[in-house]
C-alpha cells in the first residue's frame, strides 16, 4: 500500500472515530435533556391542582342528540323533489382554530402535603407565564445538593432549581439557581432577557409557597461574575440595602423603567451562560403582590 492510501486511509479511521464519539455525546446529552424534562413534566401533572375559571362554576350544557326530523325539498313548482334527490345543506365557514393564551396569573394550587412527602426540601414553587419556567423550588445545606439532584432525589446534570442556602424567601435578597438547559428549560429563558422585547413580553413571574403566592416584576436584567455583589444577601441598614439597589439598577442591559427602593423584597434568579465559566446572566424583580 502506497504513502497516499495509508494518509487517506488513516484520516478516514479519525474522522469516523471523532464523529462516533461526538454522536455519543449528543446522544448522552439529549437523552439528559429529555429524562430531566420528563420528570419536571410528571411533577407539574402529579403535584398541581388545577383550579376552575373564576366567575365560572356552571355545568357545561351536554350535547344535544335529538335528531332533527327529515326536511323534503321542494322543486321550483313547490312540488315535492323526486325521491332520491338530496338537497345540499348550507355549509357555515369553518373559524380557524386558535389556542387560547397562556393564563396571566397561576391557574393552580401545588400539593404541598404531596411534594413535602416526596422532599421536606420542596419549599415552594415557580412559574412564569407563556414560557418553560414551571418548577417545584427547593433548598438545601449547601448550593451543591441540587446543582445535579432533581427534586426527587435523582441524579442528574440539570439538577433542580433551588434557593441559595445563605438566603430566604421573603428577605431583602432571595437567590434563586437554575441550569441554562440546552432544549429551553429550567432557566435556559431567563438569557433571552438581554432583549427588551423580551422583558416587555415577559416583565412577571411567581413563586407559591403554602403561606401564599407572591407576583414579581422583574426590573433589571444582565451579565455578571460569579464573585459579583450581585450576590449579597444580607445587608447593614437601609443605606446599604439601597446603594446595592442603584448598584444592580446601573448594571441592567436597559431602563426598565421600574423604580425599587429599601422597602422592597427582591428576588434573583440566576443561571449559567455560554459565554464562559465564571459568566452567568441574572435577572432581579421585586415582589407587587402577596
Amino acid at each position: 500500500m502506497d504513502k497516499g492510501k495509508i494518509i487517506r486511509l488513516t484520516l478516514m479511521t479519525l474522522f469516523a472515530a471523532v464523529f462516533c464519539y461526538s454522536a455519543v455525546k449528543l446522544i448522552g446529552i439529549w437523552t439528559t435533556y429529555s429524562e430531566n424534562e420528563k420528570i419536571y413534566d410528571d411533577a407539574a401533572e402529579q403535584f398541581l391542582i388545577y383550579t376552575t375559571p373564576a366567575g365560572s362554576g356552571e355545568e357545561p350544557s351536554p350535547p344535544d342528540t335529538t335528531a332533527a326530523p327529515p326536511q323534503t325539498e321542494t322543486d321550483e313548482s313547490g312540488g315535492t323533489a323526486p325521491s332520491g334527490t338530496v338537497s345540499e345543506p348550507e355549509t357555515a365557514e369553518t373559524p380557524p382554530e386558535t389556542s387560547a393564551p397562556p393564563p396571566a396569573a397561576p391557574d393552580f394550587a401545588p400539593d404541598w402535603a404531596a411534594l413535602r412527602a416526596v422532599n421536606p426540601d420542596i419549599g415552594g414553587w415557580i412559574w412564569q407565564s407563556g414560557t418553560t419556567i414551571n418548577y417545584p423550588l427547593l433548598k438545601g445545606e449547601d448550593n451543591e445538593e441540587y446543582l445535579r439532584t432533581t427534586y426527587n432525589h435523582k441524579s442528574s446534570k440539570l439538577g433542580s432549581i433551588f434557593l441559595d442556602y445563605r438566603s430566604e424567601l421573603g428577605g431583602r435578597n432571595a437567590v434563586i439557581y437554575g441550569h441554562n438547559a440546552g432544549n429551553g428549560k429550567m432557566f435556559a429563558t431567563l438569557v433571552k432577557y438581554k432583549s427588551r422585547a423580551y422583558y416587555d413580553a415577559n416583565p412577571y413571574f411567581y413563586i407559591m409557597t403554602e403561606a401564599g403566592t407572591k407576583k414579581y416584576q422583574i426590573f433589571a436584567a444582565y451579565q455578571v461574575t460569579t464573585d459579583s455583589d450581585t450576590y449579597t444577601f444580607a445587608f447593614e441598614d437601609d443605606a446599604a440595602y439601597e446603594a446595592y439597589l442603584s448598584k444592580i439598577l446601573m448594571r441592567s442591559a436597559y431602563n426598565t423603567g421600574v423604580t425599587v427602593g429599601a422597602g422592597d423584597e427582591i428576588v434573583t434568579l440566576s443561571t449559567c451562560t455560554n459565554t464562559g465559566k465564571q459568566i452567568r446572566f441574572v435577572v432581579h424583580a421585586k415582589r407587587i403582590e402577596g
